[in-house]
Order: structure tokens, then C-alpha cells, then sequence
């Protein structure tokens, strides 16, 4: 689970409304990590109201209505996306043994 205890009123409000939106629109795709085992598109997205923080989320394609939340970071995106194959991955119990499509 995420904590949102870091972030401002405006930026948890601007969270929670990001999320909400995700399960309806596709994420910008300069906003894109990378894809992992083939299927799951990781993603690191600027918190509406802090533009300091990331927040990591993962997709399922075909695209789902589902969207998996892993990390609010305030690193920047490329430090955020060299790190994120393996977080993904022990969060979701994927195998140890995974493909990354690197975006960058």
C-alpha cells in the first residue's frame, strides 16, 4: 500500500483524481518506463499539485481497469524507471526471471 502521509492536501486530492482517471484514459507515453514481460506496461507520472513527485504505476495490456500502484518517489524519472523492473516484479510475485522493454 502507498502512503500518501508526504503529500500535500492538493497533491493527495490530485492522486487520488489521477488514479481514478487511469482506469478510463492511457497514460501519456513519454511517461513510460518500460514494458515488463511483454504485458505490463510501468509507467512514472508527475503527481497533479507536486510537481516534485512521481507516482510508479503498472498497467496490464490489453489495457485494463486495473492499475497497480508500487511507489511515490520523489527521485527523478530516469533514476525512477532504472529501478522500477525489480520493485515491480516483488511486488507483483512475478517470476524471478523477467523480460524489461526499457523506454529509455
Amino acid at each position: 500500500m502507498v502512503q500518501l502521509a508526504g503529500l500535500t492536501a492538493k497533491a493527495a486530492a490530485g492522486f487520488l483524481e489521477m488514479i481514478d482517471d487511469l482506469r478510463h484514459t492511457d497514460p501519456e507515453p513519454e511517461n513510460r518506463c518500460g514494458v515488463l514481460n511483454g504485458n505490463r506496461e510501468v509507467f512514472a507520472l508527475p503527481i497533479p499539485g507536486d510537481d516534485k513527485t512521481n507516482v510508479v504505476i503498472s498497467i496490464e495490456s490489453p489495457p485494463s481497469t486495473r492499475v497497480d500502484v508500487h511507489e511515490i518517489s520523489r527521485q527523478g524519472f530516469d533514476e525512477i524507471c532504472q529501478r522500477m523492473p525489480r520493485v515491480v516484479v516483488r511486488q507483483l510475485g512475478c517470476s524471478a526471471s523477467f523480460t524489461w522493454e526499457s523506454d529509455r
